[in-house]
């Protein structure tokens, strides 16, 4: 278990690399090596975890040729950081029921407290041969990464603090969210934080259906004029915490999201995805070859704001959507696999929503909600951390098998 915990902790803080390698690699490998043939095998998903990894696998024995293609070596090594991400999923799933999950969730807690520390206190970066360190992480992965272990905390706050503690986290949080500027990121964290409290507050659960109820009919009136000329005078004080989240409140049809260079590069870029698609719809081109390839990109001047930037450099960028990168990495079959790896969780989550019967555990339902829509906005299932998620959510599936509970 301590192990377990110091992994987690260095998932949730994410800023030490070591010979190239995130340090939860070597913990990993350290924490298997000690567990040995302890660990039982049988689990439901385990065969959409490997197929996934097939896929890869077979797609990058068959990438298309390129000029920019970065070598065997380097399909080498996503492969490995695959495996890796896929046996880490594994591991949580089949070791559920030996965790202490409020340990585990405590150790979360504390290492998103850190990841925001330096952050805003001590946004620094060293990089070396040996060993780098990233105190200043880009904004979107540290707001995916909250996205992922803020609902995680809560498990351990709870179990401290009560409810008055949940409520006070989720006002700290929320507070941070938009201090980072994440206008996404700061939408999804309020959904994350509905789901939070009803999960916390039993008798409210009955109600859930009748607010998302209420919820789409304000989100109805707002689309009226007389809203939405309220809505801009609203965003204006919301420009006082986070600017971005305040354009995105102003934007009409030819306002800010129709001149946001991000937003208008996300389009660009999915069009990018569609164009290989079309190419290679089977399997794709590869992992983590997106940026590799050298699309068309026929609609790029129909932007007008990113024409002072050519073709090349926007085909060097990521997917900036997940979605969209395993459509044009893995291809159909790999994208229909992620996508049940998902909505497999989701849907047990549906049945406990719908029943008022979700408790503590489901918290990590909340996380899976939360990236599964930040995924629209980023390209970020090339990591630790969300196979973290897909991991302890797919645990749930199977204990619910096991206990017939739905």
């Amino acid at each position: 278990q301590l192990r377990l915990n110091i992994f987690v902790l260095f998932l949730a803080f994410p800023s030490f690399s070591v010979i190239g390698n995130s340090i939860t690699f070597y913990i990993f490998i350290d924490l298997i090596l000690r567990l040995g043939s302890k660990v039982k095998t049988s689990f439901k998903g385990k065969t959409l975890f490997f197929l996934f990894f097939a896929i890869g696998l077979i797609s990058s024995i068959f990438t298309p040729v390129s000029d920019r293609h970065p070598g065997f070596l380097f399909s080498v090594i996503i492969l490995i950081q695959f495996l890796y991400w896929i046996s880490e999923a594994s591991f949580f799933i089949k070791n559920y029921n030996r965790i202490n999950i409020n340990e585990l969730s405590k150790w979360i807690f504390i290492g998103t407290i850190l990841y925001l520390f330096v952050f805003f206190v001590l946004p620094i970066n060293f990089k070396s041969i040996f060993l780098s360190i990233e105190f200043n992480p880009g904004r979107n992965a540290l707001v995916f990464n909250l996205l992922c272990t803020i609902p995680l905390s809560m498990y351990y706050i709870y179990n401290r603090w009560k409810k008055k503690g949940v409520i006070t986290a989720i006002i700290f949080f929320t507070f941070t969210m938009l201090m980072t500027g994440g206008r996404s990121g700061s939408i999804i964290l309020l959904i994350q934080s509905f789901l939070i409290i009803g999960i916390i507050n039993q008798k409210l659960q009955r109600f859930f259906r009748y607010i998302l109820i209420i919820l789409v009919l304000i989100f109805g009136v707002l689309q009226t004029e007389s809203a939405q000329k309220s809505l801009v005078v609203f965003s204006y004080t919301v420009d006082n915490l986070n600017p971005r989240l305040g354009q995105l409140l102003r934007s009409t049809d030819e306002g800010a999201l129709n001149t946001d260079k991000s937003w208008m590069q996300r389009k660009l870029l999915i069009e990018k995805g569609i164009e290989i698609f079309k190419k290679h719809p089977i399997i794709g081109v590869g992992p983590n070859l997106f940026r590799y390839y050298d699309a068309d990109l026929i609609g790029f001047t129909k932007f007008e704001y990113l024409q002072g930037r050519s073709r090349e450099l926007y085909n060097q960028r990521s997917a900036h959507n997940s979605y969209i990168q395993v459509l044009s990495e893995y291809g159909i079959i790999g994208l229909i696999i992620f996508l049940l790896i998902i909505l497999r969780p989701l849907m047990l989550f549906g049945k406990y929503f719908f029943k008022a019967k979700l408790v503590l555990e489901h918290l990590i339902f909340v996380s899976l909600i939360g990236i599964s829509i930040h995924f629209y906005v980023i390209s970020a299932f090339t990591g630790a951390i969300p196979w973290l998620i897909f991991g302890l959510s797919w645990a749930i599936v199977n204990e619910n098998s096991k206990r017939k509970i739905l």
